[in-house]
């Protein structure tokens, strides 16, 4: 102990650790997310309106996403230095990381129409222009394919689009106080390219799908919350292994802190000092999310929400399916509708995630690494 500071010594690797409060927060984000799907946004009062600001759990995705991206690139490349063939294989490896279970989901899809038309506007149904955007994961720089199949893969289709710029990101992005100015210059030149695409983007048809575009499925409306991610990283680097006598109420304090102004946005909503709505959850996720690495909240930080986290994959990915079979065979519109779609739908698809992770991703995550990486070591 330095000045009340203890300062941990041993060589032990904290990934465990790390990983653990950050799917214990995917798990939350997931529940949240599930909630609006399972007509949450329909429960009255200040339920409704919690319930339909569940979607804000993919800016927390997003942040981890950013956290989560800086971390494997500082692990492939401890010494900063990035070759076109290393790249190629971070991406690769990334590749590798959604496509079995995202292809699997578009197909089950497909074949099942359990896509929604809402997205596809004027288009009416799914072209093969479409259908190979979202092969190459490049739907998401077009509107109305974006989020026209899965009704959630507008996320990866941003994603991808930013893990493409992230190596890059990492050379230049090298410390703290280079993110923060990242972000910064992110926070200012944001919204004028956001201005500009509405500019290029055509009134008609669908103006709907282009306005939702510009406000939330573009990745310009979301790429200051995944530089939020990289900012955290580099903070994470700073203070995670540095402990204090006041750091469990220093984390319970910041997450309270964060969780009263998200109730407050969920009821009053709208723009801060110039921030969306999507970023202001951002920085309050980033709030949270720091109190975790502060001391890990058994109130966040449990088995149940690490768990859940694990598989939110898969669950993401396969919430109108299995919702479009729900109302299909179930449909229960009794006194407690939501609860009960609710309740049947997150097991159903925990269920689902777990089976199709454990016995058909992984599986082929494994074996593709493995034939492509190790045996070209060897």
């Amino acid at each position: 102990m330095v000045n009340g500071i203890v300062i941990k010594t041993d060589n032990k690797d904290s990934n465990e650790t790390n990983l653990g409060y950050l799917d214990a927060l995917k798990g939350l984000a997931i529940l949240a997310v599930t909630m609006v799907h399972s007509i949450g946004a329909d429960l009255p009062g200040v339920w409704g309106k919690i319930g339909s600001e569940g979607a804000r759990g993919v800016q927390m995705f997003f942040i981890i996403s950013g956290i989560l991206a800086f971390r494997s690139l500082k692990n492939s490349f401890p010494n900063g230095k990035l070759t076109i063939k290393d790249v190629g294989k971070w991406y690769l490896k990334k590749y590798i990381r959604i496509a079995p279970l995202y292809y699997f989901a578009i197909v089950v899809s497909m074949l099942t129409g359990s896509f929604n038309m809402y997205w596809l506007g004027a288009e009416g149904h799914v072209t093969i222009k479409n259908i190979l955007a979202h092969v190459f994961l490049v739907h998401g720089l077009f509107p109305h394919y974006t989020d026209s199949i899965l009704a959630v893969e507008w996320y990866l289709g941003v994603l991808w689009l930013f893990y493409l710029i992230t190596p890059f990101l990492f050379r230049l992005v090298n410390s703290l106080e280079k993110a923060i100015i990242f972000a910064i210059i992110v926070f200012i030149v944001n919204p004028q390219l956001n201005y500009g695409l509405g500019l290029l983007l055509p009134n008609n048809p669908d103006p709907y799908i282009y306005n939702e575009y510009i406000v939330n499925f573009g990745p310009f409306s979301q790429f200051l919350v995944y530089s939020f991610g990289i900012v955290l990283f580099f903070l994470i680097e700073k203070i995670k292994d540095r402990k204090t006598k006041y750091s469990r109420i220093l984390s319970y304090a910041l997450f309270l802190f964060a969780l009263i102004i998200v109730f407050g946005q969920v009821i009053v909503g709208g723009k801060l000092f110039g921030f969306s709505k999507y970023e202001i959850f951002g920085l309050l996720f980033a709030i949270i999310i720091i109190s975790q690495v502060v001391y890990p909240s058994k109130l966040v930080c449990n088995p149940a929400f690490r768990l859940i986290g694990r598989y939110s994959y898969g669950i993401y990915l396969f919430q109108f399916i299995w919702l479009h079979f729900y109302d299909l065979f179930i449909h229960y519109t009794g006194k407690y509708e939501w609860i009960v779609k609710y309740s049947i739908s997150l097991a159903a698809l925990f269920v689902i995630s777990f089976i199709l992770t454990e016995f058909y991703e992984k599986p082929i995550r494994n074996k593709l690494i493995k034939n492509i990486f190790e045996n070209n070591r060897a």
